[in-house]
């Protein structure tokens, strides 16, 4: 078995989808854009904070 390597971002119970991609951004079907609003409504710092583990 393959182990995994990564880093856990854990929040609490009933992260919905209009949690991971707000609703009102769904307007738009570009995976970036939509990727710039992952999180917001319950993490401001994720996309900062993910860049910085994906560059790393």
């Amino acid at each position: 078995m393959k182990s995994a390597k990564g880093t856990v971002f854990k929040y609490g119970d009933n992260v919905d989808t209009d949690v991971i991609i707000p609703a009102r951004y769904l307007n738009s079907s570009d995976p970036a854009e939509l990727a710039t609003h992952c999180m917001e409504d319950i993490d401001k710092d994720f996309i900062k904070n993910i860049k910085k583990e994906i560059l790393s």
